[in-house]
């Protein structure tokens, strides 16, 4: 980003197929789960908590998927992060119905000190670019230790939602 850029950070009702997203610390039955996002893990619930679920064989983006990560890394403007767009290959995808995939990259790491100037909290392992199509359908980069993570795409848990085209997505954040 150049100087004069605003980085918008996240508002405080983002919704999510899975919640609220990195949380290192939680325990389901006292024991460390790994959360659907890859990033932490999660408390205990009594309903079902939706995963990533690992593919037989990572694939291609979809055209779709394409585009939305290219219009969310153009808006970060992260020289590695737009490499990373280059190699990125769906590993997962979320058994719940939406349209999550977690993702595998051979680009260049995303430098600490950039992913903590992006972080909403400062943390130097996790920032995330997020948006909406103007309805319901919401969008976030999940930057885990600087490289893309999940691309998430959903209306809500369980809500079966296609990708939006690209060029319907705003309001565009950053934390």
């Amino acid at each position: 980003m150049n100087g004069q850029d605003k980085v918008y950070r996240r508002p405080l009702d983002v919704r999510s197929c899975r919640g609220s997203g990195a949380d290192p610390a939680a325990r389901r039955d006292g024991k460390p789960v790994l959360s659907a996002t890859g990033i932490g893990y999660r408390d205990a619930v009594t309903e079902s908590v939706p995963t990533l679920v690992e593919l037989p064989r990572p694939r291609a983006l979809t055209e779709a998927e394409h585009a939305l990560m290219v219009r969310l890394v153009t808006f970060a403007d992260v020289p590695s992060l737009s490499e990373q767009v280059a190699t990125v290959r769906v590993v997962s995808t979320c058994d719940c119905g939406c349209a999550s995939v977690g993702l595998h990259t051979e680009g260049p790491q995303v430098p600490a000190t950039a992913v903590a100037r992006l972080s909403d909290t400062g943390r130097d392992d996790y920032f995330a670019v997020s948006a909406s199509d103007g309805g319901d359908v919401s969008l976030v980069l999940h930057v885990l230790s600087g490289f893309v993570g999940e691309l998430e795409i959903f209306a809500g848990q369980g809500v079966p939602v296609a990708a939006p085209h690209a060029d319907t997505v705003i309001n565009i954040w950053i934390g």
